[in-house]
């Protein structure tokens, strides 16, 4: 058109010295899910995960053709984004490394924002009511949990819990959620409607991603066992199970476990920005 603007950025700028108004055409290209997964969705469960988040969203997916796919991919590197996260505060659960196995598998739109820590039992105390007040408003999540065994998991949650109040006793989400194990070493379980395509229309994967009341908070669901990680209202005990929705090995060191404490990072505005 005759009136618009063209910003023009040379490739060898690095992305983080780079304007606001140069990188926003490198920002419009980013892809909705993570590297791994734009890798993943093409041929293993975009067409699902397509009409998934189409119909909950009323947007596709930012995958489509392999082209597009690889275009996104060499976009995350032509824009130089940092592989480990600014936290505002400082972990007791994650090292900087299990922080830059996370990074990977969140979603690229949210790598220029800081994680600020909302929620900590070693600073809040063991409540799961005020989890829900410090952190149901904020979307997305990072979810830390360390056994009193020492084993330390997690999970991404795409959805603020106050939607529970919107959906009682019912599941609510998207496939962006993810569990995953951060010792021994980094095990991530993405939504399995990433990963298998189904045979037709009816036999949509299972998406139980997460759920809450005053009694528990839960993620992932399907089968008859139990969650992929389940935290009852004293934060005090917990349970974790292979699921349906994530098809996840137990995250904790046994299916029922005790807590020794528990973090929620949300996301915030970069103060680099």
């Amino acid at each position: 058109g005759g009136g618009g603007i063209v910003c023009r950025v040379p490739e060898y700028i690095p992305f983080m010295h780079r304007t606001v108004l140069e990188r926003l055409p490198l920002l419009f290209s980013l892809g909705r899910f993570s590297r791994d997964q734009l890798r993943k969705s093409k041929e293993r469960g975009y067409p699902h995960a397509n009409r998934a988040m189409t119909a909950e969203t009323g947007r596709p997916l930012a995958v489509g053709e392999s082209a597009a796919g690889r275009t996104r991919r060499s976009t995350y590197t032509q824009l130089l984004l940092p592989a480990n996260p600014m936290l505002q505060q400082t972990s007791e659960i994650a090292s900087g490394e299990m922080w830059t196995e996370i990074w990977a598998d969140v979603p690229l739109r949210y790598h220029l924002k800081d994680l600020n820590l909302l929620f900590s039992t070693s600073q809040h105390g063991y409540s799961l009511r005020t989890l829900f007040a410090r952190c149901e408003e904020h979307s997305p999540t990072v979810l830390l949990v360390q056994s009193t065994g020492g084993v330390c998991f997690g999970a991404y949650l795409s959805y603020p819990w106050e939607q529970r109040h919107v959906s009682p006793h019912a599941y609510f989400g998207s496939g962006e959620t993810f569990v995953f194990r951060l010792t021994p070493s980094y095990v991530m379980h993405p939504w399995v409607g990433l990963e298998v395509v189904p045979d037709d229309e009816d036999s949509a994967p299972a998406d139980w991603f997460m759920t809450a009341d005053e009694t528990r908070l839960a993620v992932g669901g399907g089968g008859s066992i139990g969650h992929a990680l389940e935290l009852d209202s004293e934060l005090r005990r917990g349970c974790s199970c292979t699921c349906e929705t994530f098809l996840n090995n137990p995250l904790a060191e046994n299916e029922r476990f005790d807590i020794q404490r528990i973090e929620v990072w949300g996301f915030e505005r970069s103060t680099n920005c």
